[in-house]
């Protein structure tokens, strides 16, 4: 028996049960508080060498597909060997809007994908797809080049 005196009264273990059953009711709404306060959330990601082969010295790209304040958009950080240097570069990173659109897939090289890297142009360079829908539900596919020149991507299709 407990006594009333003690360190461990009835009513403190009492508190801490209900402090610690509290907080296992709390945490999935913490988490989803804390999550939707972030604003961003990871949709797709594809990893791959620009050239399409695997060369040890890339360039290679990562692409982030995410949404934030309920617009996709893509992030794309390009890895560069810099024959000068002798050294890996990271190119300064690229982010495109796509808007309030939302996500779709499309089927490339028999996988269904809503984020791709693929050569459709038969060039060195792979180029990146991305399908969505706009707010009418009417399909569309974005596609991005890789200009070396410039080191960067630019879209392709513009003009709607």
């Amino acid at each position: 028996m407990i006594k009333a005196n003690s360190i461990f009264s009835i009513d403190k273990v009492i508190s801490i049960f209900l402090i610690l059953a509290l907080g296992l009711v709390l945490t999935p709404f913490v988490r989803e508080k804390l999550k939707s306060n972030s604003g961003k959330e990871q949709m797709a990601q594809v990893k791959g060498d620009l050239t399409g082969a695997i060369h040890p010295k890339g360039p290679w790209i990562d692409v982030v597909k995410f949404v934030q304040n309920k617009q996709i958009k893509l992030k794309l950080k390009i890895t560069h060997f810099d024959l000068t240097q002798e050294d890996f570069l990271d190119i300064e990173p690229q982010e495109f809007d796509l808007g309030r659109v939302l996500d779709a897939h499309a089927l490339v090289k028999e996988s269904l994908v809503n984020l791709a890297l693929v050569n459709i142009d038969d060039d060195l360079w792979q180029e990146l797809i991305v399908p969505f829908y706009t707010q009418e539900l009417i399909p569309r596919l974005y596609v991005y080049k890789y200009d070396p020149q410039i080191r960067q991507f630019i879209r392709l299709n513009d003009k709607d």
